[in-house]
């Protein structure tokens, strides 16, 4: 994974092997985690991922998603007092 810090842009390698571009939303920590929340053009999904040490993108655990999705929910709905 390569973080560009000024336009929040992520280069990931997809499950075909190919190299994409995902946006970034938003990251976060919870519990010693680091997780981080991006969008990958042309995909309908948001998705999310572990961040290492060493800035390496893992699998996020099936125990783990409860704590993303609220966590989106209460972003979604921060995003949505805001406007």
């Amino acid at each position: 994974m390569n973080i560009e810090d000024e336009n929040r842009i992520i280069t990931i390698t997809m499950e075909n092997g190919k190299e994409a571009e995902g946006k970034v939303i938003f990251t976060f920590e919870t519990n010693g985690e680091n997780f981080i929340l991006y969008e990958v053009e042309g995909f309908e999904t948001i998705f999310a991922a572990r961040i290492n040490e060493k800035d390496e993108l893992s699998e996020v655990q099936e125990d783990e998603w409860p704590i993303i999705e609220k966590v989106y929910k209460d972003f979604i709905e921060e995003m949505e007092k805001e406007e």
